[in-house]
């Protein structure tokens, strides 16, 4: 019986154990990382190789960029794509310097809007429209 109660909570315990994400093929991923290979990097390149800020290496394939950045080796960079046949193979959509943020991303955070200025919360009488004709009596 006690044998059967601690089978029971290994097997429990085992389902806390925190796991790693793991991506499948043609999941997207965002990487940032450090540039390893080429010495430098730019338009033209297809292949780069990339070492994770978590310490993964990652392959590229930058075939799909279309703006590579000039970067030397060991510049921070971010690149957005999608896994390939291995967790370890990327295939890279956009790719850009840690140090610069995308141009559609605002470099101020938006203010919350007051709402409208107090002199327009005035009640206002509306009157209802029935589409109906006035008449008369006796016409």
């Amino acid at each position: 019986m006690r044998g059967m109660v601690a089978l029971f909570l290994l097997i429990a315990a085992q389902g806390f154990v925190p796991a790693p994400a793991v991506a499948a093929p043609n999941d997207f991923r965002v990487i940032s990382g450090t540039l390893l290979h080429p010495a430098t990097l730019g338009p033209g390149m297809t292949v780069m190789v990339l070492k994770g800020d978590e310490g993964t290496v990652y392959y590229a394939d930058l075939r799909a960029v279309s703006g590579i950045p000039a970067l030397q080796q060991g510049a921070k960079v971010t690149v957005v794509g999608f896994e390939g046949t291995r967790p370890d193979q990327l295939v890279i959509q956009v790719m850009y310097p840690a140090d610069v943020a995308p141009a559609d991303t605002p470099s101020i955070r938006s203010q919350r809007w007051p709402g409208p200025p107090s002199w327009s919360r005035r009640p206002t009488a509306v009157r209802p429209q029935c589409g109906c004709v006035a008449s008369t009596p006796g016409s």
